[in-house]
């Protein structure tokens, strides 16, 4: 359920109240209209000031899309939700058309794709296991995902990662390079590129061993297609501060500190990262790192649906040649495209000859 607080009604976020309340049914236009503004302005939203009401705009292109139909003056059928499902990079292109259309002001979104629908936005660090406690996330408090992060960073000074080729690390440094070797820390990979994200949301899932009740065998469902997601989240002020060398040098005692990005609580100031330790993977993969809190709200999503994920990934090789190995293009990366679970593909003759 999406949180709207301080934003205008716009067709955008009527297109989601409209899929969410409605889907599966045919319903008045004028019921669709006072439903819509009923519930935005239930969840913290603005009156719209457009000419035109959002959801009208929003059913037109709904229609469009093939979201919805009009099948007698003053009604529509909206589709249920696994008819709304990404089926082709064209679709998902026209999502993410919508999310820059019938706004006045600059808007600057960040993507992050997940392999299963069900997946939250969530930073890796608030996942870890406890050998006490239960490994609910869920029940985990900020604190202890606070207290991951700065012991996490105590332990890396210990053994001297703080520098790098003669460099002294700040704090958010350290934990980007962790990040990038497979460390769980409060940073959240997004990325600049909506087609990079959709590449993620289209791999297959692999659920863990230990996520199966039978940890010696794989479930029934193990292997089952899975829907992907695609998050789009804003970035915009005063809701995010983008970290800047400027910003960095402004109170940096207090920022030698992670605890003073971490902060508990829904109106905690959120920040967005783009890596000084610019690596090609970095590159290749248009990153940026949103941290502040370990659980995130999107402004928007789409759902991938499952038995497309590889005729999509097949368009996005084709189309903009995104595959593993452009996306991946370090040593490190080599190795996991070559990794165990990776189809092997014959060469041919003369490439055996390189």
């Amino acid at each position: 359920m999406n949180n709207y607080e301080g934003q205008r009604l716009v067709p955008r976020i009527a297109e989601q109240l409209i899929i969410e309340l409605f889907a599966g049914q045919t319903i008045q236009t004028q019921e669709i209209k006072i439903k819509v503004e009923e519930v935005h302005a239930e969840r913290g939203g603005s009156p719209y000031t457009s000419k035109y009401h959002p959801a009208k705009i929003a059913l037109t292109k709904m229609k469009k899309t093939g979201l919805a139909e009009n099948p007698q003056r003053g009604y529509w059928s909206i589709h249920s939700s696994e008819d709304t499902c990404i089926k082709t990079l064209d679709g998902f292109m026209k999502w993410v058309s919508n999310l820059y259309e019938d706004e006045e002001d600059e808007r600057e979104f960040v993507f992050r794709g997940v392999t299963n629908e069900e997946y939250p936005i969530q930073a890796s660090a608030v996942l870890r296991p406890d050998e006490k406690e239960q490994t609910d996330e869920k029940k985990r408090r900020f604190d202890k995902f606070l207290y991951i992060n700065k012991d996490l960073i105590r332990k890396a000074k210990q053994r001297g990662y703080n520098k790098k080729d003669g460099t002294e690390l700040n704090v958010l440094d350290i934990l980007a390079e962790l990040q990038h070797y497979g460390a769980a820390t409060c940073l959240i990979d997004f990325t600049y590129s909506a087609q990079i994200a959709l590449w993620f949301a289209c791999q297959p899932h692999r659920k863990k061993q230990e996520e199966h009740k039978d940890k010696g065998k794989e479930s029934k469902d193990s292997k089952k297609p899975v829907n992907g997601k695609v998050y789009a989240v804003r970035i915009k002020p005063p809701k995010f501060t983008e970290i800047t060398p400027e910003f960095m040098e402004k109170e940096a005692e207090q920022k030698k500190d992670i605890g003073y990005f971490l902060k508990e609580g829904n109106d905690a100031q959120l920040y967005y990262l783009q890596p000084k330790l610019q690596n090609h993977r970095i590159i290749a993969q248009q990153s940026v790192f949103l941290f502040g809190q370990y659980e995130f709200k999107e402004d928007d999503y789409c759902v991938i649906d499952a038995a497309c994920k590889e005729k999509i990934l097949k368009e996005l090789h084709r189309v903009s040649s995104i595959t593993d190995d452009k996306l991946f293009p370090d040593f490190e990366g080599f190795a996991w495209v070559h990794r165990k679970e990776s189809p092997y593909t014959e060469p041919i003759p003369s490439a055996l000859k390189a």
